[in-house]
């Protein structure tokens, strides 16, 4: 079978693909089955109901000012298009219903009440880590003022201590983001090698069939 199980839309705020044309372009690349996994960042982002209202953030990008709209999933208008589109294109494609958590140890309780409101809807859950206590990484916020060895130290603990706080989630993703944004060049998984040998023990697992999310003990 081939499927993609991480994928984002117009529903999330770093994208602006339309859901029907990453399905249309999933038939036609043959696959099976496909997952939207929107992003999910409290902490950084707030819901699109929030009373505080969304956050709106000043950068400069490619030269030119601009004003990033900083929020999470509309989840009444994501769920809904995902329903339409599950039933419209039933004969082509297995769609499944997915949400991509970028959490955080300080940010465990909201994504337990959302979980809680929405896990009748959600068949996958990534779990992921975008930034530590609300430092991004692709901002260097985060790295800022540590060495290598210390910003690579924290991120992967705060990861394995987040797991061990929140459980409800199909699959660890991207583990090594944070050599994405690393200004100063690769730093070696094997002077991680214990503390994600520790994450991999704790890590989600899927159920075969209907995808399942499992808690992890």
């Amino acid at each position: 079978m081939y499927a993609d199980y991480h994928l984002h839309c117009e529903y999330s705020d770093d994208s602006n693909e339309p859901m029907e044309n990453q399905i249309r372009q999933a038939i036609a690349s043959d696959l099976d089955e496909m997952c939207f996994t929107d992003h999910v960042d409290y902490g950084i982002k707030r819901d699109w109901d929030d009373p505080e209202g969304i956050i709106i953030r000043h950068a400069v990008e490619h030269g030119k000012e601009v004003d990033l709209v900083l929020a999470n999933v509309d989840y009444p208008k994501y769920f809904t298009a995902l329903n339409m589109y599950q039933k419209k294109y039933a004969s082509s494609i297995s769609i499944k219903k997915g949400l991509e958590f970028g959490i955080q140890s300080i940010t465990v309780d909201a994504y337990e009440k959302l979980y809680a409101s929405y896990q009748d809807d959600l068949d996958f859950v990534l779990f992921s880590m975008h930034q530590v206590n609300n430092l991004e990484f692709w901002t260097q916020d985060f790295q800022k003022g540590k060495t290598q060895k210390e910003y690579n130290d924290e991120y992967y603990k705060e990861i394995y201590q987040t797991m061990q706080m929140f459980h409800h989630y199909s699959c660890l993703a991207h583990l090594d983001l944070l050599a994405r944004y690393d200004e100063n060049g690769i730093y070696p998984f094997e002077n991680e090698k214990d503390i994600i040998c520790m994450c991999n023990e704790k890590r989600g697992k899927i159920n075969c069939g209907k995808i399942k999310i499992t808690k992890n003990k």
